[in-house]
């Protein structure tokens, strides 16, 4: 079952296609997730251990899914709450910045 969390200005959905154990990674030494942000056009890295928040990563728009695999050294996110809702963002985990967003062809 899903839930969807409400910190200030801040939504984001736990639930079987989206959870938080998805979203966790190492970098420089640390623990981070990320977690997107429902309400605003960022996906925002927190510390594991103290959920501090550690950077908000712009994105073209609000989105609802982030994925990634221990062994990859990207995370990927979309937009699907925005009008550029087909893009999806690859972010390098060691940097923390977008190194490319995908828009398919019109149509496609």
């Amino acid at each position: 079952m899903s839930k969807i969390y409400n910190f200030n200005s801040f939504y984001f959905r736990n639930g079987p296609s989206n959870s938080l154990f998805n979203t966790r990674f190492k970098s420089h030494g640390r623990r981070l997730m990320a977690i997107p942000n429902m309400k605003t056009a960022h996906l925002s890295i927190f510390d594991d251990k103290t959920w501090d928040l550690v950077k908000e990563i712009p994105l073209p728009g609000p989105g609802f899914f982030v994925r990634s695999h221990e062994k990859s050294k990207y995370l990927w996110t979309d937009s699907s709450l925005s009008a550029a809702k087909d893009a999806m963002s690859v972010i390098d985990k060691d940097t923390l910045e977008v190194v490319q967003t995908l828009t398919p062809l019109p149509g496609k």
